[in-house]
């Protein structure tokens, strides 16, 4: 992280409204009784408000490289920031999960799909939204990697899909072989039949085939998703 060429880049009305921001936070309520964890995240938004750390791709590990803290400290800043940044902006937490189950590279590890999260915030999101669906999701091998079986995350599914699209996944599941039931059952014959031909044996990591299958039960029509889903139901 090189502050230097960093302010060079910035325009004058740019750092004003850096400092401005930076000043007003210190002094507010009263000047000097701000926790260090908040001055912390007063001038980590700073930073970043001048790109002098990597927000596109933002991870525990690029803090821990780009601020040279540690690990526990990367994950406490990564988590306060973007908590206040969901509660300021409004930021769609179930969009950003929707997202992440779509785009995630799947594994399978025994009777389990496993998933990586690297977001705290939208792992403990995750979490809590298991426990209330009355499942468990399970992080204690690997904090940033999330263990839910086929009904777990049949559920995140049903929870996370409008009722439009989970009407909508549950035609086309049962046109392409599913037996006629409601739509979370849909989705753990389906994701049943995933895990089997798709995912392969344990260990195995498909990214695609999975991704697409998935987004379809979001985005596709039905005949789309009749399409990709066919052949995922044994006959019995």
């Amino acid at each position: 992280m090189n502050i230097e060429s960093g302010l060079e880049r910035a325009n004058a009305r740019e750092l004003r409204e850096v400092l401005a921001a930076l000043l007003s936070s210190y002094v507010t309520p009263a000047f000097g009784v701000l926790p260090k964890s908040e001055i912390d995240l007063l001038f980590f938004r700073a930073l970043r408000s001048l790109d002098l750390v990597d927000t596109e791709n933002i991870s525990i590990y690029t803090l821990m490289r780009d601020l040279r803290v540690s690990r526990s400290k990367a994950r406490n800043i990564l988590y306060d920031i973007q908590l206040r940044d969901a509660d300021e902006s409004g930021n769609d937490l179930d969009e950003q999960l929707r997202r992440v189950l779509v785009e995630s590279i799947y594994a399978k590890d025994s009777g389990y799909f496993c998933i990586e999260i690297e977001s705290p915030l939208l792992r403990d999101h995750l979490h809590d939204k298991v426990r209330r669906a009355r499942h468990i999701a399970d992080s204690s091998f690997n904090p940033s990697i999330v263990r839910m079986n086929h009904a777990a995350l049949a559920a995140m599914f049903e929870d996370l899909l409008t009722p439009e699209q989970g009407a909508r996944a549950r035609k086309a599941l049962i046109d392409a072989g599913a037996k006629d039931d409601s739509l979370k059952a849909v989705l753990v014959q389906a994701l049943g039949g995933l895990a089997s031909k798709v995912v392969g044996k344990a260990g195995d990591t498909v990214a695609d085939k999975v991704s697409e299958h998935v987004g379809a039960l979001f985005d596709g029509t039905v005949g789309t998703i009749k399409k990709l889903w066919k052949g995922f139901f044994s006959e019995d």
